[in-house]
């Protein structure tokens, strides 16, 4: 069986939710080095994550986009799968947005005051 994208409706949300989750404990885990050493880590990290959360949007997008195949239709010949594409690209970019914003706050408020 050949590889199709339309497999990877739902690349969005679970590679989107994953970039979050690493993104929320990594920046709490790289506050004593980024206090102590005062570097800031970060924002490369917020780059990278926001970045693999678009992409996994970007892939729910081009599954999205797929023509649509007998095999994926329900009962009544409507469609199933570019609704979950169309979610894990929504997601996607929602979770990359969650991601940004989480990263503004960080610019405002310093995380080595006690």
């Amino acid at each position: 069986m050949k590889f199709q994208r339309k497999h990877l409706s739902w690349a969005g949300v679970v590679a989107g939710a994953t970039a979050w989750g690493i993104s929320t404990q990594a920046t709490y885990a790289i506050v004593p080095i980024t206090c102590s050493a005062q570097i800031r880590l970060a924002a490369p990290l917020t780059l990278f994550c926001a970045a693999a959360a678009l992409a996994g949007a970007w892939v729910s997008y081009g599954a999205a986009r797929q023509p649509l195949n007998a095999e994926w239709a329900d009962a009544r010949g409507g469609d199933v799968r570019p609704f979950a594409a169309w979610v894990g690209t929504g997601a996607g970019i929602l979770f990359a947005l969650t991601i940004v914003n989480q990263a503004l706050a960080s610019l405002i408020l310093d995380g080595c005051l006690r």
